[in-house]
């Protein structure tokens, strides 16, 4: 500022510094004294734009910071709990009086809206397809447990109407057939599975044993000799039944050898070493069907039959 009036006041003078006598109008100081002018107003306007240039950046400057100090003021003033969302059921006026459609609203404590005068409802979440049938299988296996093997049936054909490629469905339903005595209808239902899967050895252990109910040993030992896994570790059941039915068959070396597979895995199985000595035994291998049936023996747990079978064979 001071700059500016001193240059103001220079130029005030300037009619007295260059005086305009008839032996000093020359064109020459004509034109010094207009440059010396010139060059003092352009210094001037340069002044006035740079003090213009600091008055606006000071106000920008001011401007920022009140505004940066009243913004914690507002959130302040809203309360600092973390708002939830809640499901708000609104009648659609759009449609009929019965329907509701379900609308989500953010409450606040502290802040109003109209949905706070709604009813407020919290719904289930839906269920998938496929979550409805493991709850609905669910469902079943607990009838079975409690021996109301109606509702199971009634709930295991369900889940097959919705879900005609349901393993899970089809065994159990099959299985209570074969419970119930029911032969017939659980060979109907092993049948139209097993043309569809041929080497499941699930289906096909589960219609071995219908086959074995209809005297039909042969046909049984097929069949799991078509769909035989090929891990033993993980299906000792099967291979058991396949042994057993083996035998059945007067087949004593593929018995003996399903036999000494499974006692490897699991000594303490009487009924398995029972099977391996009546299998020596019929190959004439009588010293080691005598240790077979020690072992089982030893072990305990056979059936009377069979315990009657080994006791005269020792």
């Amino acid at each position: 500022m001071n700059t500016i009036k001193k240059i103001l006041k220079d130029l005030e003078k300037e009619p007295q510094t260059y005086p305009t006598t008839a032996s000093e109008n020359s064109k020459k100081d004509k034109v010094k004294i207009f440059s010396l002018r010139y060059k003092k107003i352009v210094k001037l306007i340069v002044y006035l734009i740079l003090f213009a240039v600091i008055v606006v950046s000071f106000i920008k400057v001011y401007d920022m910071k009140r505004n940066t100090t009243a913004i914690p003021k507002q959130e302040n003033s809203i309360s600092t709990t973390t708002p939830t969302t809640k499901l708000v059921e609104k009648t659609d006026p759009h449609q009929h009086e019965d329907k509701k459609v379900l609308a989500t609203a953010t409450h606040h404590p502290n802040i109003h809206t109209e949905t706070e005068e709604a009813k407020i409802k919290i719904s289930k979440p839906l269920l998938t397809a496929s979550q409805q049938l493991i709850n609905q299988y669910n469902a079943a296996i607990a009838a079975i447990n409690r021996d109301d093997t109606h509702q199971a049936i009634k709930l295991l054909k369900q889940i097959i109407t919705h879900d005609p490629d349901n393993k899970n469905a089809h065994l159990s339903l099959a299985a209570i057939y074969i419970q119930q005595d029911k032969i017939n209808a659980a060979i109907q239902i092993l049948q139209a599975r097993m043309a569809k899967n041929a080497n499941d050895s699930d289906y096909a252990k589960l219609y071995a044993y219908t086959l074995i109910e209809k005297k039909a040993s042969q046909q049984a030992l097929n069949i799991l000799i078509q769909a035989q896994p090929n891990d033993i570790a993980d299906n000792t059941d099967y291979f058991a039944l396949m042994a057993s039915l083996y035998l059945q068959q007067q087949d004593y070396y593929h018995a003996k050898t399903i036999y000494q597979a499974l006692i490897h895995l699991n000594p303490q199985n009487s009924l398995w070493w029972a099977g391996l000595g009546i299998a020596n035994d019929k190959l004439g291998l009588t010293e080691q069907a005598s240790n077979a049936f020690t072992q089982a023996n030893q072990i305990g747990r056979l059936p009377p039959a069979l315990q009657s079978y080994i006791n005269n064979a020792l």
